[in-house]
């Protein structure tokens, strides 16, 4: 696979809200993630570790067919997995330095998964730019299409009211319960949204993350394996307007379905050893799946790798009883409470052993 690493994406703090840049056709791996990341998550903190480990173990790669250009632009993708969208939102904004808005239904997320979430969207009031304020989540309930509406006219009214530019706004249709499931289209607020805006509607497609057979919907793609994005060429307003509803949802729905790619057979197989070693920690750990899948991405990444916060935390997961009294305030320490619980001291030698940079901080 060829990889092309856009090195204009920066780690400034600084950078400005209307800043842009082209994302050139190429196919973006792991270079290329980690510099989004670090635009993303401009504050080194435990949040753009979490992000740096999320985006490493779940996302392959992104092939951009058509160059997107800066400026604002509607995002229409499947959906595969509850965390699909997150991922995809966050290397977009990255690769382009713009912000972006993502709409995601909130039927979709366990209680651990919204927990982490309001770990990496709680910050203190200020002028500085976050992951919160570069990514910002939307949620729908999906029973109630009114909220739809409510998310697609706030949009719309923040395109037409501030001077800075959005990388993309995700939206995403019913959740795929197999691999290379056709999507039927978006939802008419959104088409709405493009049109009433002047927004290019970007196709988008997910791979990879679902068995050839219906399993029913995953909160984790089989097996953790990591999924392959794909962009494609952008749908101009002019294209959908005069169509009637029924063909401009099918219109983008071809759009999307297009960009089906084949999974590699061993794909599946070659992400097992880490689904073991996840279920494993959570079975050890006395934790969930959500904190597991990422307690292992802090403990599998070099410490080196590593901001402060995230070093801090190998500590404090590799020592029991380390910090306690720090831990009792602090949003950092609260963090790391949340995440380690279940770490008692008979199960860290054991924790030790399996991960070996959890030993190098102790």
């Amino acid at each position: 696979m060829r990889l092309q690493t856009n090195t204009a994406v920066s780690d400034g703090q600084s950078a400005s809200h209307t800043e842009g840049q082209l994302v050139a056709e190429g196919v973006y791996g792991a270079e290329a993630i980690e510099a989004a990341c670090r635009w993303v998550c401009p504050t080194e903190d435990l949040r753009r570790d979490l992000v740096r480990a999320m985006l490493r173990d779940f996302v392959v790669g992104c092939e951009v067919r058509a160059t997107l250009p800066a400026g604002p632009r509607l995002f229409a993708s499947n959906h595969q997995v509850a965390s699909d969208v997150g991922y995809f939102a966050a290397l977009m904004s990255g690769l382009s330095r713009q912000l972006c808005d993502i709409v995601t239904w909130d039927a979709h997320y366990d209680l651990d998964s919204s927990q982490i979430n309001r770990a990496l969207y709680t910050y203190p009031d200020g002028p500085e730019r976050t992951v919160a304020t570069t990514l910002r989540q939307r949620m729908v309930n999906q029973q109630e299409p009114r909220d739809m509406v409510g998310v697609a006219r706030a949009i719309g009214r923040r395109l037409s009211e501030e001077d800075h530019s959005f990388a993309c706004v995700c939206v995403h249709g019913e959740t795929d319960r197999h691999e290379g499931q056709e999507m039927r289209g978006i939802g008419a607020p959104f088409l709405d949204l493009a049109l009433e805006n002047d927004i290019p509607i970007t196709p988008a497609r997910f791979n990879w993350g679902l068995p050839d057979e219906n399993e029913g919907r995953l909160m984790w793609s089989k097996n953790l394996a990591p999924l392959y994005f794909v962009t494609g060429a952008a749908i101009e307003p002019s294209d959908l307007s005069g169509l009637s509803r029924v063909a401009q949802r099918n219109m983008v729905a071809e759009a999307i379905n297009a960009l089906a790619v084949p999974r590699p057979e061993s794909h599946f197989d070659d992400a097992r050893t880490r689904e073991d070693r996840v279920r494993w920690l959570a079975t050890n750990a006395g934790m969930g799946l959500t904190k597991a899948i990422l307690c292992d991405g802090l403990f599998t990444t070099p410490p080196e790798m590593l901001t402060d916060e995230g070093r801090k935390f190998l500590h404090l997961a590799s020592i029991p009883g380390a910090g306690d009294a720090e831990r009792a305030g602090g949003f950092f320490y609260r963090l790391c409470r949340w995440l380690s619980d279940g770490f008692g001291s008979s199960r860290i030698p054991t924790l030790t052993k399996v991960y070996p940079h959890l030993q190098s901080v102790a």
